[in-house]
């Protein structure tokens, strides 16, 4: 079943990246995400067009975004939400707070995932601070499921990324992958792409 699964998914996937109006291939250079930061990856993305019905500003993903993909979220304003929604889905959204404590910001990443896309039993693995962009930020681990009991949903879910404000907004990267092989796969990846997070011309430019 498992593997039958797998196949599906993998399937699905290929015909998802398939439409070439919905994905755009994102190379391995520096990227600007919402005129704020940029990224840079160490190898070629799939980056998701406003075709691609989405809550986050920008998703990334190499296999199809059922098995993995980075998510970012950048200069996010104090009272408002990590993802766009509108009319009552968007009452529902935790919102950034300026001056919020770090560990917060992990438990609006975990919330924000529980609104939008069903995700629950969240283990934590790590939660330590970093710097990111020249900025004091959290970075943090975690599992999580997304399936119920008996269906043939992939339910084991592993996400590691970080989160930081700066000039009183907030900035979230966001990986996240089926266990084992897709996380492990690209973790690496996910990493370098961390690393590579610099402020533009929106935020603290410069500032290390």
């Amino acid at each position: 079943m498992r593997k039958m699964f797998r196949t599906l998914t993998i399937a699905i996937a290929v015909l998802t990246l398939s439409g070439c109006a919905a994905y755009s291939a994102l190379e391995p250079k520096s990227t600007d995400v919402g005129q704020r930061l940029a990224l840079t990856p160490d190898r070629t993305w799939s980056r998701a067009s406003a075709q691609v019905q989405s809550d986050w500003a920008e998703v990334w993903t190499i296999d199809g975004p059922l098995l993995n993909s980075f998510r970012v979220a950048a200069g996010i304003e104090s009272g408002k939400p990590l993802v766009a929604r509108r009319g009552e889905a968007a009452k529902a959204l935790p919102v950034f707070r300026k001056g919020m404590a770090l560990e917060d910001m992990v438990d609006l990443v975990q919330s924000t995932l529980a609104n939008t896309a069903g995700a629950k039993d969240f283990v934590p693995i790590s939660v330590r601070p970093e710097k990111v962009a020249g900025q004091d930020a959290v970075a943090f681990e975690f599992t999580y499921g997304t399936g119920t009991a008996g269906s043939s949903i992939e339910t084991d879910r592993r996400a590691l990324g970080t989160a930081f404000e700066a000039d009183g907004r907030l900035y979230v990267l966001l990986f996240e992958a089926a266990e084992v092989h897709y996380f492990e796969k690209l973790r690496p990846a996910a990493e370098a792409i961390i690393r590579s997070a610099r402020l533009t011309g929106g935020g603290t430019a410069g500032k290390s």
